[in-house]
C-alpha cells in the first residue's frame, strides 16, 4: 500500500509541473518496485480473476517503468547504460 501511495504522490507532483531529476528517478524506481511486488508466484492466494487483474497491473507497471528508464537514459546520457540495466525484464509468472 505504501508503494501505491508513493506512486500517487509522485504522479501528483509530476502533474504539478515539478521537473526535478531525482523525482523522475524516484518515479521509475517506484514503478520498478511495484512490478517486483506483483511478480511473486502467489497463485495459491488468488482466483483466476484476481490473477488476471494482477497480470494487467504488472504489465502496465513494467511498461511505465521501462518507459521512464528510457526517458532517464536520454536525459542523462552519461549514465544511460545504468538506467538501461535497471529496466524490468522479467515476465509475470502466472
Amino acid at each position: 500500500n505504501n508503494l501505491v501511495t508513493a506512486k500517487n504522490m509522485v504522479e501528483k507532483a509530476i502533474t504539478l509541473k515539478m521537473q526535478d531529476f531525482y523525482l523522475k528517478v524516484l518515479r521509475a524506481e517506484i514503478y520498478r518496485e511495484l512490478t517486483f511486488r506483483l511478480g511473486g508466484d502467489e497463485s495459491w492466494k488468488f482466483n483466476s480473476n484476481q490473477i488476471t487483474q494482477r497480470r494487467t497491473r504488472f504489465n502496465s507497471y513494467k511498461e511505465l517503468a521501462n518507459k521512464y528508464y528510457d526517458d532517464l537514459a536520454v536525459f542523462d546520457s552519461n549514465n544511460a547504460n545504468d538506467y538501461l540495466m535497471l529496466k524490468v525484464k522479467n515476465k509475470y509468472p502466472l
